[in-house]
């Protein structure tokens, strides 16, 4: 008899077996999948999240004191804003979504608020696409955003006019409250802001959010962009917000933690129900695989025999659990973490050296009992 008809007849008479093997692969393979491909999604969505919380890097003069950029004390340092260019167009950029500032506090209609002129600013070498879709949306020229608190004390709401320093102005919109310094800001067009002010081409801060590292210590994060600013712009001086910088950590932090835990627990559910079902059916078939070696089989059928069952219940279920769990990702994995999916197909490769290895190994213990089963022992006993 071939070794092909003896898998054959194998699979045969025992495809009960070989199906519950296959059905258990399969269902972890998708539930990775699913798991994974919506773990991608969920980090982009913590992205976006974050990402509207704020920018949470200050770049300011290095003469400035911090005290003085949060309080608008009038002493900020202006600095050109084509340093900021100089820092954009730089190959490998550490940061992103950058917003230029300038700051001035005033009284407006006996009001105190930080007038602040500010503009997107992205480099002629964009680091990714996503640097078009900054979170601070452009301001357009003649209008203006005022802060919660300044809207209240001036009693404005939008569509109103609002006089500073002899310009006539249109209220774009109401920023909601923050409970910040940012409530008492009126924000407008960067140019008319330097234009106000005396002082075109400069500024005195610019916002940005940091290149957010897998794996990498919040502490490593900061210094490698501090050190990469300070290399490209000496004079320049990096704050951290690190409330935000942290609950950017650590969230992703949680779902990689969680991922991990729960691949773990897949593979080693899977790994122990093959372990039980193949132990068992060794067990059952100790007297066959004596007759085998009795006629003269060697125990290298058994090998090959368990490592094909390995490769039928691994690449096949694997290939229909990547199916499940994507579609399935795509079917409502988008509903789950409120963020486009996209089928991760790099993931298959990993998943099918997964799956045979796992299998293998499942298979060991059953392996191991079929070829030191003594074949003269268990005969005599019929």
């Amino acid at each position: 008899m071939t070794f092909f008809r003896f898998l054959k007849r194998e699979i045969s008479y025992r495809k009960k077996g070989l199906l519950a093997n296959a059905a258990v692969v399969a269902i972890g393979v998708a539930a990775v999948t699913f798991l994974m491909t919506t773990s991608e999604a969920s980090k982009r969505s913590i992205q976006l999240i974050t990402k509207n919380m704020g920018q949470n890097l200050i770049l300011i003069h290095e003469e400035t004191k911090a005290e003085d950029y949060y309080m608008a004390t009038g002493k900020e340092q202006l600095f050109p804003i084509k340093w900021i260019d100089t820092l954009l167009n730089m190959e490998n950029v550490v940061t992103t979504y950058h917003v230029a500032i300038l700051q001035l506090r005033d009284t407006i209609n006996g009001v105190n608020a930080v007038l602040t002129g500010a503009k997107p600013v992205k480099g002629l070498k964009t680091a990714s696409p996503s640097e078009k879709k900054n979170p601070f949306t452009e301001i357009i020229p003649g209008s203006v955003r005022l802060g919660s608190e300044v809207a209240t004390e001036l009693n404005v709401k939008a569509g109103s006019s609002i006089l500073i320093k002899g310009k006539t102005f249109i209220v774009d919109r109401i920023e909601k409250s923050l409970g910040t310094t940012d409530d008492y800001r009126i924000y407008l067009d960067l140019k008319e802001m330097q234009s106000l002010a005396g002082v075109p081409q400069n500024i005195n801060a610019v916002l940005a959010l940091d290149c957010l590292c897998e794996g990498e210590p919040i502490s490593v994060t900061e210094k490698r962009i501090r050190d990469t600013i300070v290399r490209i712009l000496p004079n320049i001086k990096v704050m951290s917000l690190r409330k935000i910088a942290i609950a950017r950590h650590e969230a992703r932090e949680a779902t990689d933690k969680y991922n991990r835990i729960v691949i773990i627990l897949l593979m080693a559910a899977s790994i122990a129900f093959i372990v039980i079902h193949s132990w068992s059916e060794a067990r059952h078939r100790e007297k066959e695989s004596a007759l085998l070696s009795a006629l003269g089989y060697p125990s290298s059928l058994t090998v090959k025999m368990y490592l094909s069952k390995s490769l039928i219940i691994s690449i096949i279920p694997t290939l229909a659990g990547f199916a499940i769990g994507s579609i399935t990702a795509l079917k409502i994995g988008e509903q789950i973490v409120k963020a486009k999916i996209q089928t991760d197909y790099t993931l298959l490769p990993w998943l099918l050296g997964a799956a045979l290895v796992i299998c293998i190994i499942a298979f060991l213990p059953a392996l191991n009992r079929a070829l030191k089963s003594d074949p003269v022992d268990l005969l005599r006993e019929e």
